[in-house]
């Protein structure tokens, strides 16, 4: 893979705890222009400043200057009222330079160009630097339909290190847990327009951020912070795949789903050579595949038949 700045870098790309959330987004950085295209960025995109591999296993987010970002824009959009569905992060808000007092890590923000909002955030998480209490993470969000009435919560002190953010939203609620606590459980129902997740460094004020993350993922609206552990020692080959795939692992699989970019189920089953021989069929396109083991281990990756 190679950076734009012409340093061999490993990509978030292939990562595949991040593949899933990949796989139906883009890049916008440092503006809101699109740095890298849903294509470009699941195909081994990394910048050698702003989005790369660290730690063998995180993405970095970077990025300078005020109004700035950094963020990768879920393109699948979706209106809260239809479905309970949440996000959650594991994130370390590296540093701030001192003229850098707010940067928004996570985001529900609401599409104008498929609706009739207010091209506002719904919610946004972000750590401030410069608010008292100190060095906290905040959560803001929108009280009314209108999106120019904001309530902050202070969701608990940044612990100098990794933490833990749910945003689950149940029959209509919005329930923020930080570190596996309830923070924030409110109506939103009346937020009607079709949305979508942001996740990445998004610039208040002028300098620089930095924030890495070691998990990021969508699920059905269930508490998300304690993730299960994944499977160990797997291999799914070839990936991309013409005919068939092959699944290898020791371990006993209990239940395989694969999931379409709209996050729909198309096919489960208990037997992985029942998968394999149904993988034949598909038509090409990219997939999501989610295993279960018996010891109530998870495994998710993208498949991507030609």
């Amino acid at each position: 893979m190679l950076s734009i700045t012409g340093v061999f870098a490993q990509a978030p790309s292939d990562i595949t705890k991040f593949q899933a959330f990949l796989s139906h987004c883009k890049l916008q950085a440092p503006g809101s222009n699109t740095a890298a295209s849903n294509t470009v960025l699941n195909n081994g995109y990394t910048h050698g400043t702003w989005f790369h591999v660290v730690d063998g296993d995180k993405i970095l987010f970077n990025q300078t200057g005020d109004s700035n970002r950094t963020e990768l824009r879920d393109e699948v959009n979706w209106n809260l009222n239809s479905a309970d569905r949440s996000l959650h992060a594991t994130i370390d808000v590296v540093s701030q330079t001192p003229d850098n007092y707010q940067v928004t890590i996570l985001q529900i923000h609401d599409d104008a160009n498929a609706g009739s909002g207010p091209n506002k955030p719904l919610l946004r998480i972000y750590k401030h630097n410069n608010k008292t209490p100190n060095n906290h993470i905040w959560a803001v969000y929108k009280t009314d339909i209108t999106g120019d009435i904001n309530a902050h919560v202070d969701l608990g002190a940044d612990p100098g290190g990794y933490f833990n953010v749910d945003i689950r939203l149940v029959n209509g609620n919005m329930i923020i847990d930080f570190e596996g606590v309830e923070k924030v459980n409110v109506d939103v129902s009346y937020w009607t327009f079709p949305s979508y997740w942001k996740a990445g460094v998004y610039l208040q004020d002028p300098g620089t951020a930095t924030a890495h993350f070691d998990q990021l993922f969508t699920g059905d609206g269930s508490t998300l912070s304690k993730k299960k552990l994944e499977i160990e020692n797997i291999k799914i080959y070839p990936n991309p795949f013409v005919d068939g795939v092959n699944i290898d692992t020791k371990s006993q699989i209990q239940s395989l789903e694969l999931y379409n970019l709209l996050g729909k189920v198309i096919y489960k089953s208990t037997k992985v050579s029942d998968f394999e021989y149904f993988s034949r069929s598909l038509q090409s396109g990219v997939y999501i595949l989610k295993l279960i083991s018996e010891q109530d281990r998870t495994s998710t990756m993208k498949l991507v038949k030609q």
